[in-house]
């Protein structure tokens, strides 16, 4: 059996071209492996086998990144075994259709983020038209998916069903933003991921950028419009993971860039905000492991049922002051707010440009502007928090407001609980305030 090989980091694996460092014990991998064609019994306990081990790690400490990166690899290999078997046979049947396929994963699939009990998104791709031997091969797939019980989504296009699908609609543009091949056909699958990136992610960038916010705003509303839920929805709410994923649809379309990491290196987000998202990511990613272990299912509603047990799991405990389940709580909103804070201002940045125009000066928009900040599309960033003066610069640079200044001023006031001699924080003057979007 042919195996993607490949290799993983934190960075890749929430944006989109994950790569797989992670390997499944042989004795797993084996079940599926070793044989010429395994039968659903086989298939079943390499599932359980699977969700075993990776239960176990998670218990035993593993992170979050660690465990969606698991139960990635365990869909993985499971569908190149079946790809390969269903091929087989689709040959054996109908050798003289034979036609190039791939299995694209797709949406959070795709971006690598399987918790335990995730859907499974996933693309059959071909060059033109459906024929009886890409019908054998794909009912071959799903036939095996489902008698496992897995729940599946899936589509099954050419690249101009591709195109034209994403153009005319928003959540399909969305969830072919994250794609990555499983198996099969690796030109089919280049050739349709060129003609998306330009044709439709490369087009009509303020639209998208538009109907995402508004998007997120509806979702928000509908969730409860605040971080402080008393029983949230870790995906859904306000500071939940699609908070995240929206920040970063936003900032593939604007900068080109598919990871937080790259939009580091281009200078849209400095080193902190970088930790910041990563601590936040891998905390939601471990409750929400551990939440869908604890159904058994789906779900991502922190109900006060689990909070508890969430909390004993998560290592909190009872203190003189307060209970268990109140300080994992109170971590849960610190962890959300930075992801809502975090978001909106990345999503501010991808709004404020560059446009048309602004492509040709793209080089000079970011600058040094002196005393530890620079300018990045109208947003001030602090690049060297321990040598701001933060009284003279609303005088000297005047900007419009920015979600960027209101998360740098909580980072200069712990570089002033550092004790950085050099920083001097002056009460805050309304024009200041106004800059960073404060009421006076």
């Amino acid at each position: 059996m042919q195996i993607i090989k490949a290799k993983q980091s934190v960075d890749n694996i929430i944006c989109g071209k994950i790569t797989l460092e992670l390997e499944l014990p042989h004795e797993i991998l084996s079940i599926i492996a070793s044989q010429e064609k395994p039968d659903l019994k086989s298939l079943k306990e390499y599932i359980a086998r699977g969700h075993e081990w990776l239960l176990a790690r998670h218990r035993s400490g593993a992170s979050g990144f660690e465990t969606v990166n698991g139960h990635t690899l365990l869909i993985d290999r499971l569908l190149q075994r079946l790809f390969l078997d269903a091929k087989n046979e689709a040959l054996a049947r109908y050798s003289a259709n034979e036609e190039r396929c791939s299995i694209v994963a797709i949406g959070g699939y795709g971006r690598g983020e399987l918790n335990p009990y995730s859907d499974i998104d996933v693309l059959f791709l071909y060059p033109s038209k459906m024929n009886s031997y890409l019908k054998s091969l794909t009912e071959g797939i799903l036939y095996h998916l489902w008698d496992l019980g897995l729940t599946v989504g899936f589509s099954t296009r050419n690249t101009a069903d591709c195109v034209k699908i994403a153009k005319s609609d928003l959540t399909a543009r969305t969830a072919l933003m994250d794609t990555r091949l499983i198996a099969g056909d690796e030109a089919l699958y280049v050739e349709m991921e060129e003609v998306v990136l330009k044709d439709v992610i490369g087009k009509g960038v303020d639209d998208f950028i538009r109907d995402k916010v508004k998007e997120g705003e509806e979702r928000h509303a509908k969730y409860g419009s605040s971080v402080y839920i008393l029983e949230p929805n870790i995906k859904e709410g306000e500071g939940g993971l699609r908070d995240i994923h929206t920040a970063l649809w936003v900032s593939k379309a604007r900068f080109k860039a598919g990871t937080f990491r790259q939009l580091m290196k281009k200078g849209v987000i400095n080193p902190k905000e970088l930790k910041f998202f990563e601590r936040s990511t891998e905390f939601l990613f471990r409750v929400r492991n551990e939440l869908h272990y604890l159904s058994g299912r789906k779900n991502d509603q922190m109900m006060f049922d689990y909070q508890e047990k969430i909390a004993a799991f998560m290592g909190f405990r009872d203190t003189g002051q307060h209970l268990a389940v109140e300080g994992f709580m109170r971590g849960y909103y610190i962890y959300a707010r930075n992801v809502s804070q975090f978001s909106r201002m990345l999503i501010k940045r991808a709004s404020a440009g560059p446009g048309i125009g602004g492509r040709l000066l793209h080089k000079m928009i970011q600058r040094e502007i002196g005393e530890g900040f620079k300018v990045f599309h109208n947003s001030i960033t602090v690049t060297r928090p321990e040598n701001v003066h933060l009284e003279a610069l609303p005088y000297k640079y005047p900007m419009r407001n920015s979600y960027t200044l209101a998360a740098e001023i909580r980072q200069i006031g712990e570089c002033v609980a550092k004790g950085y001699p050099r920083l001097a924080l002056q009460p805050l003057r309304s024009d200041w305030c106004s800059i960073v979007g404060f009421g006076p």
